[in-house]
């Protein structure tokens, strides 16, 4: 990852053979995360990565900006943000929305905060599943009580028409 930094035969190597193949995912989340901890250099290298992987796999990406910090993100998120933007249609559950969830950025709630709390539960259900994680999520801390309160009730209402032997042994 540090070579692709300035050198295009390693980053083209690095996007064949590593970021392209969905068995490296967890050494690449793994690496990632190690960068963004690094030293300049090393978060430039973790920033170049991410600017490939998005190209390749953009869910990919949005883990590996999940796992970097605030100086990674700084050199890469003008340029996430428009392609986001290009990509997403608002008010729409879709593979953006998923991106968005997955990034864990608070610069996407203004898009995601109204799917994940529409009053229609089938538009806030499929909102809440577009990401692998909901716990801990930035955008649950921003939740008023009420809101989650909603959300939760949904839940429980789908589970139960879906299995109400779960939903009782929970009580």
């Amino acid at each position: 990852m540090l070579a692709s930094i300035s050198d295009f035969a390693s980053r083209d190597k690095l996007r064949t053979n590593v970021l392209n193949l969905p068995v490296w995912e967890e050494v690449i989340l793994f690496a990632s995360e190690r960068l963004a901890r690094g030293n300049r250099e090393q978060q430039k290298a973790c920033g170049a990565a991410i600017m490939s992987a998005i190209e390749l796999d953009p869910i990919l990406a949005a883990e590996m900006i999940f796992r970097s910090n605030d100086a990674v993100w700084a050199q890469v998120d003008s340029t996430i943000q428009e392609l986001v933007k290009q990509w997403h249609t608002p008010g729409k559950v879709d593979r953006a929305l998923r991106f968005m969830i997955s990034s864990g950025r608070h610069e996407f709630y203004d898009e995601v905060w109204p799917l994940i709390t529409h009053e229609n539960d089938q538009v806030h259900l499929r909102a809440l599943r577009a990401g692998r994680r909901v716990s801990g999520h930035p955008f649950l801390d921003a939740m008023q009580l009420s809101e989650l309160q909603n959300c939760l009730q949904s839940f429980v209402k789908t589970f139960y028409v879906r299995s109400p032997s779960i939903v009782e042994s929970m009580a």
